[in-house]
């Protein structure tokens, strides 16, 4: 269950085991995937979808019930969001203080040597009635139909939704895709690899290169593709993908626990990031930056980094947000990144 230490509290949820479910549209699809079952250990040999927080262990829904359909299923989804809690506590000055606290400290720690990249995030609330969240929703999925957008709900984790433009570890029939998206620039216009400022270009070389030298480590061959702007509505980021055959003594799995969590969402190096993300952010990222998706499936399996998301509460919602603080971060700056990246999600909840 999420819990945000010093800010956000809530109790047990009336949810069964028994009765996790999910919600999903995979990148590029029109259908709606619905799954519902048990919430158990991963198992690679079932049908499933796996949900996996920042910190902690992964667990998957696993495929009792499956329902797909070219329409939103509108009963199931109300049904959903009615499960969402009501008793959660929050003080906003007060997280926001432990944010700047946190982004201070990031930006100290990066100026003198100590880290070269770190990922500071916030939390938000955002009030919303459930029946304008409802209604709502499918416009998320219209507007980023390159994304995988999701609702889900369990004992374990609460409610979450989200729109995540960033495959972790895709499968496909002959291989797997990866991607290394960073650098993050807000405009309504069309923009060119001429518009990115240094600080963003070495903020997204960063993440390609450790990808590069992770595989390398790991005796992989992989396809690089050139940096390319990736566009998921007013927000632009970096992208460079990776393709790697199949032919290679690695898995689906294998991949993702070698990629997660990548320095996009944790910085460089990876684990001294780490925990000084565990030490100063001061409150449980939860689902955010951990990834999910489905495996198992006929087609369409693979993990997201699990970004542009919130928890749904009745009567709103907890966004989640961060940047990637390096050599050249401005605090100001960077607590407008997090704006905008939370309002590129909550403007269709307005």
């Amino acid at each position: 269950m999420h819990l945000t230490v010093n800010s956000v509290g809530c109790s047990k949820t009336a949810i069964s085991m028994a009765d996790s479910c999910v919600l999903y549209k995979w990148p590029g699809q029109q259908n709606w995937v619905y799954l519902q079952g048990e919430l158990v250990p991963v198992d690679p040999t079932r049908q499933g979808f796996v949900i996996a927080p920042f910190r902690g262990n992964a667990k998957m829904i696993t495929c009792l019930l499956k329902e797909e359909s070219t329409e939103f299923p509108q009963e199931k989804f109300s049904n959903m969001v009615k499960r969402a809690q009501d008793d959660y506590l929050f003080d906003p000055l007060h997280a926001l203080d432990l944010y700047h606290a946190a982004l201070g400290k990031a930006i100290a720690a990066v100026s003198n040597g100590k880290l070269k990249k770190v990922v500071v995030s916030r939390q938000e609330h955002f009030a919303c009635r459930d029946d304008h969240f409802i209604r709502q929703f499918p416009a998320l999925a219209g507007a980023y139909p390159n994304a995988l957008v999701y609702f889900l709900s369990t004992a374990e984790h609460g409610s979450w939704f989200g729109a995540s433009p960033e495959i972790l570890v895709e499968e496909n029939e002959t291989s797997f895709t990866t991607m290394a998206l960073a650098g993050t620039i807000k405009s309504e216009l069309e923009i060119e690899m001429k518009d990115w400022k240094q600080k963003e270009i070495e903020e997204h070389k960063y993440v390609a290169d450790y990808i590069a030298a992770l595989f390398e480590k790991n005796a992989l061959g992989y396809d690089r593709y050139p940096t390319a702007i990736h566009r998921t509505g007013n927000i632009h980021h970096l992208i460079s993908k990776f393709i790697l055959p199949k032919n290679q003594s690695t898995s689906l799995f294998e991949l993702a626990g070698m990629l997660n969590p990548t320095p996009a969402v944790c910085g460089l190096p990876v684990e001294e990031s780490r925990r000084f993300i565990l030490e100063h952010e001061k409150y449980d990222r939860s689902l955010y930056t951990g990834y999910l998706g489905p495996i198992g499936m006929p087609k369409y399996n693979g993990f997201y980094v699990n970004l542009r998301c919130g928890q749904k509460i009745a009567g709103g919602a907890f966004l989640y947000a961060g940047g990637g603080i390096n050599k050249g971060s401005v605090a100001g700056d960077e607590f407008n990144e997090t704006c905008n990246k939370m309002e590129n999600t909550w403007r269709f909840f307005n």
